[in-house]
């Protein structure tokens, strides 16, 4: 039900791989839980890694902004407002979340996983779409 109220495409949750990896050259990836707010988790040690996924990979100076992004909002929490969708569009720099919120006020649909799916191209999973240049 979830699914098909925000976009259906099967996409549940998003994650930020800003290129950081721990002292052993693990992955750490952004993460938001409603238990633990905005946190960092080891790529090895989260479910998500074995789930189904795709990636959007943004400009370098974009990746930068993102990175500063989600460190600026490490331990808060979202609200029943929010999702972790929506802090990862608020994250995005502001000509892709502003795509991003045109594109959900354009299909009447939540700011979700399949919304970001939906407005940066990714159609099934293992695609990876590089965002070179303005969407829009």
């Amino acid at each position: 039900m979830v699914d098909r109220v925000s976009g259906a495409m099967g996409w549940s949750h998003v994650v930020l791989d800003a290129g950081e990896e721990d002292d052993d050259g693990t992955a750490l990836w952004w993460d938001c839980t409603p238990a633990k707010g905005i946190h960092r988790v080891r790529a090895t040690h989260t479910r998500y890694a074995k789930r189904e996924s795709a990636r959007i990979e943004l400009q370098p100076a974009d990746s930068i902004f993102v990175w500063r992004c989600a460190t600026v909002c490490e331990n808060r929490r979202y609200g029943t407002r929010d999702s972790c969708a929506s802090w990862i569009i608020r994250c995005l720099p502001p000509y892709l979340e502003v795509f991003a919120e045109t594109v959900a006020d354009r299909y009447k649909l939540p700011l979700s996983p399949n919304v970001l799916a939906i407005a940066f191209g990714v159609s099934q999973p293992g695609d990876t779409v590089f965002l070179g240049r303005d969407p829009s």
